[in-house]
């Protein structure tokens, strides 16, 4: 695993990533609610971030979007995925600081 890059190149991303949660807040909380109860938990899924070498760069998180649940958990999970909402929680993971918003980006 290669050392993390100094801390303030970090954080115009950090930045960006918690403006976007911010923003999309009330969506995510809504989709959120909307997963546990046609399908329970859990809500997130975690996802390892492939590096270019190949090996795990860090973990970021998803909506879960399939699995056991009720046929409406489906439908909402179809939308989800083809509006591109099961990855915003990733943003997340970028203002932890698990990943870096360019890693984030190229896995969408």
């Amino acid at each position: 695993m290669r050392p993390s890059p100094p801390f303030w190149l970090s954080l115009p991303g950090r930045f960006v990533a918690c403006a976007s949660l911010f923003v999309a807040l009330p969506l995510l909380v809504l989709v959120a609610l909307l997963i546990h109860l046609t399908s329970g938990s859990p809500v997130f899924r975690i996802e390892e971030v492939p590096g270019t070498d190949g090996a795990a760069r860090g973990r970021c998180l998803r909506f879960r979007t399939t699995g056991p649940g009720s046929p409406f958990f489906h439908t909402i999970g179809k939308w989800v995925r083809a509006c591109s909402i099961d990855v915003c929680p990733g943003f997340w993971s970028v203002a932890n600081g698990d990943i870096r918003l360019r890693d984030f980006l190229k896995m969408r």
